[in-house]
């Protein structure tokens, strides 16, 4: 009776010990691994309308009988993101959700701006725990367990991202707060950027943005003027009360530019010049419309002649007339200097060159003489006119003692060089065919005269050194 009671104890321990080691078989933390742990996914709004900003809240419950999930604990959704180029790599969007304790579910809002390349559903193609922190029953043991990551479940569809594609052409987007035009290109589905033809009008889109351009635009260091509508403006625009050109191409005019037929300048800012404008080169004037005047103008009592805006300088032939201006453009009058010649002209600003027909040589001006040759230039130095020798200088012809080059002459009032004996205050003078003074001793037709050496004047009753001048000057060889 006692051996067959403890051999049934002994039975009764062996089966406690199997069944403990059925229960105990794994050794605690070991993992287990578990394929049907997500209950559902979803994403409200699951489609973005083309343009708007991605706002969606995804949401993510899983199987309490195989995951408990703490608070804050994170899971994360790996989406596979469509792309509009079959070239393109594979490109994949991570999002990270946490758990909430209240809604007993892992959730986020996910919100970016939308993606122009990345139209089309972005479908899920993984689920997994982060860092594997969710805690998983297995029977009455808790231990870490390793999840199944869900890959490319067609039962979570709910939980897709579709970005709407746009339609194509212009289309009025609110990005960021603020709505503009935009165009979709027909074959890309992508925004334009740069110049867009269309509809036999230009339009720019901004090259980063894709958004339509208004107003001034600056593309590769070139103006152009785009409408309210985006239409490229060509032609003329006045802004602010000023006017502007927009040549053929829409690119704003500077400098001299030809608009039908007629000569404008622009400034560097583009505005239309008018009156006196510096290009650089020189000095061009502007009608009050904005045309290049050519013609006589008379500004603060000064004369000038512009030639298709550009102010002339130096000589000018018109209507049979010549005319000089000054460097200032001042018109030329009276006599002038102008190289090496002295030129005289009328107070019309005519150069007396076109008078010649009429009086050439010898002109009497204020009193005073002056010559002029073929050409009407005033002639200065010496001038020879009917045999006679004449010397001018910038104020006329003198008419007096003249000194050059160490040499003495005398002009008479006519203006005429003096030439053989002249009595000047009771005193006599002689000078040789070519004019000059002479001094010394000097013979004359046979006859001895001597000629003071400082003033030239004729001695006379005197000896000089031995000789004997009479009153006549002559010299007496018998006394």
């Amino acid at each position: 009776m006692g051996t067959m009671r403890k051999i049934s104890m002994q039975a009764m321990m062996l089966v406690v010990m199997v069944m403990m080691s059925v229960v105990f078989s794994k050794e605690v933390g070991a993992e287990t691994e578990h394929i049907n742990w997500i209950k559902s996914v979803h994403v409200t709004p699951n489609e973005v309308p083309f343009g708007k900003e991605i706002n969606v809240q995804i949401s993510v419950e899983v199987n309490e009988e195989i995951v408990k999930p703490k608070e804050g604990e994170v899971l994360q959704v790996e989406y596979i993101l469509p792309s509009l180029n079959e070239e393109d790599k594979e490109q994949y969007q991570i999002i990270y959700l946490h758990y909430n304790e209240q809604t007993k579910r892992y959730e986020t809002i996910y919100r970016s701006e939308f993606n122009y390349g990345q139209i089309g559903t972005w479908e899920i193609h993984r689920i997994s725990p982060w860092y594997k922190s969710l805690a998983a029953y297995n029977s009455n043991v808790y231990e870490e367990i390793k999840l199944a990551d869900y890959e490319s479940l067609e039962d979570l569809s709910d939980g897709d991202i579709t970005l709407q594609a746009p339609p194509v052409g212009w289309n009025y987007i609110a990005l960021n707060g603020a709505s503009h035009w935009y165009y979709v290109d027909a074959k890309t589905l992508e925004l334009a950027t740069g110049w867009l033809y269309e509809g036999r009008k230009w339009y720019y889109l901004d090259e980063y943005t894709g958004q339509m351009k208004t107003g001034w635009t600056l593309v590769n260091e070139k103006w152009y003027y785009l409408q309210d509508n985006g239409e490229m403006l060509t032609g003329w625009k006045l802004i602010n009360g000023k006017w502007y050109y927009l040549k053929d191409n829409g690119e704003m005019a500077i400098g001299r530019t030809g608009v039908n037929g007629k000569s404008y300048y622009f400034k560097d800012n583009g505005e239309m010049a008018i009156g006196w404008v510096n290009n650089g080169i020189g000095w061009i004037y502007l009608e009050n419309n904005g045309e290049a005047k050519t013609g006589w103008l008379y500004e603060n009592g000064k004369w000038y002649y512009i030639d298709g805006g550009n102010m002339q300088t130096s000589w000018i032939y018109i209507n049979g007339y010549f005319y000089h201006l000054e460097q200032s453009g001042e018109m030329t009058t009276g006599w002038a200097l102008l190289g090496k010649n002295w030129y005289k002209f009328n107070e019309d600003g005519t150069s007396v060159t076109n008078w010649n027909r009429v009086k050439t040589g010898w002109k009497i001006e204020d009193g005073k003489r002056y010559y002029l040759d073929r050409n009407g230039v005033k002639v200065t130095g010496w001038v020879q006119d009917s045999g006679k020798w004449y010397y001018l200088n910038d104020n006329g012809a003198v008419a007096s003692w003249l000194s050059l080059q160490d040499k003495k002459y005398y002009l008479k009032r006519d203006g005429s060089m003096a030439t053989g004996w002249l009595e000047l205050k009771d005193t006599w003078y002689y000078f040789n065919e070519d004019g000059s003074m002479v001094k010394g001793w000097k013979e004359i037709n046979g006859t001895w005269y001597y000629l003071d050496t400082s003033t030239g004047g004729m001695v006379r009753n005197t000896w000089l050194n031995g000789y004997w001048v009479d009153g006549n000057g002559a010299w007496i060889p018998t006394r």
